[in-house]
C-alpha cells in the first residue's frame, strides 16, 4: 500500500474459496494462504469461508481468522446460508473500519423440479441459496471509502437484482 499527497494505490483481490477445499473436497487452506502471502494484497473479499463444521463434514477452523492471523491483517466476517458458512473481508491493518453490515440480497426460488434437478446434477450444490453482501466503510489516513463482497447469484436474473440492490 502506498500513499502520497496526490495518489492512494492500493491492491485487491476477490476469491470464492470454495470452503477451503479443492475439486476433489480436499483441505487447501495452506496452499491458499501461501499464494496470498506471495501476491500481497491490501484487501480481499473471500466468499464461500467457513467457520467450523460445514457440509462437507470438513471442519477446518474458522477460516476467515486463520486467514487474517497468517497473513497479518484484519478481518470483517459476516454468514449467509448459516453461522458456518459466510464471505468475509480481509484487510491491511492501516486500514479501519469505521462502520459494517450485512445486506441480504434478492434470490429467486426455484422455477421448476426438473431444471433444478438439472442444475444440481450439473454444479453437485445446492441451488438458490439465500445471498448476502458485507458493505464497510473503510478509513486510510483522511480518506473514506466503501467496501463491498459478495457472491452473487447463478442465475443473470438474480444476479441484476443483486446489483441493483447494491448499488
Amino acid at each position: 500500500m502506498r500513499v502520497n499527497n496526490m495518489a492512494m494505490l492500493f491492491s485487491c483481490l476477490t476469491w470464492n474459496i470454495h470452503c477451503g477445499l479443492d475439486v476433489n473436497l480436499n483441505p487447501r487452506v495452506e496452499e491458499m494462504m501461501n499464494m496470498l502471502k506471495e501476491i500481497k494484497p491490501d484487501v480481499v473479499g473471500l466468499q464461500e469461508c467457513t467457520k467450523g463444521q460445514h457440509s462437507w463434514g470438513k471442519n477446518l477452523g474458522f477460516v476467515a481468522q486463520r486467514f487474517a492471523t497468517e497473513l497479518n491483517m484484519n478481518f470483517i466476517w459476516e454468514p449467509t446460508i448459516n453461522d458456518s458458512f459466510g464471505n468475509a473481508i480481509l484487510m491491511d491493518k492501516n486500514l479501519t473500519v469505521v462502520s459494517s453490515k450485512d445486506v441480504t440480497l434478492p434470490w429467486l426460488p426455484i422455477g421448476s423440479l426438473s431444471y433444478a434437478l438439472s442444475m444440481l446434477k450439473r454444479l453437485k450444490s445446492p441451488l438458490n441459496e439465500r445471498r448476502h453482501a458485507i458493505v464497510a466503510v473503510v478509513k486510510m489516513e483522511d480518506l473514506m471509502f466503501r467496501l463491498i463482497n459478495t457472491h452473487l447469484g447463478l442465475s443473470s436474473t438474480e444476479r441484476l437484482r443483486q446489483v441493483k440492490k447494491i448499488l
